[in-house]
């Protein structure tokens, strides 16, 4: 019973320091010296009748930047506020959301095509008919 306590203390002394990574995957990030936060500031879509007075958009915009305050800016952030309201409206807002999603460098397709298959998608198509019913979720 005697060796435990030295033993026990061996351990803590050796095995709770941290030992310097020499993996080039766990060093990447701290050797760019990349800074997470971003100046961006958040775009939102809104579509129309959702906004008639300023307020939805307003409020949002000021829970928005406390939560930024609070966490840190983490962006791009595009926001998304949708309505059954109008369907061109929120067929053109998807139309945008793809348009952010190209990628210029990918040999995807061209722009109308990368922006095509975004809409096509099961689940895009599945979202549009879910707000365009006036159902209520979020994502």
């Amino acid at each position: 019973m005697k060796p435990l306590p030295p033993l026990i203390l061996a351990l803590l002394l050796t095995g709770c320091t941290e030992k310097p990574s020499t993996d080039a995957l766990e060093s990447t990030h701290a050797s760019q010296n990349l800074d997470p936060v971003t100046v961006v500031e958040p775009v939102l879509f809104v579509a129309a009748g959702l906004n008639s007075n300023g307020s939805l958009v307003r409020n949002y915009q000021r829970g928005l930047q406390y939560a930024m305050d609070y966490f840190g800016r983490y962006g791009p952030y595009y926001v998304y506020l949708l309505g059954p309201d109008s369907e061109q409206s929120v067929r053109h807002i998807y139309h945008q959301r793809a348009l952010t999603r190209i990628n210029p460098d990918a040999r995807l397709g061209s722009l109308e095509e990368q922006t095509q298959e975004f809409l096509n998608r099961p689940n895009i198509v599945n979202e549009i008919r879910s707000v365009l019913s006036g159902m209520v979720e979020g994502g």
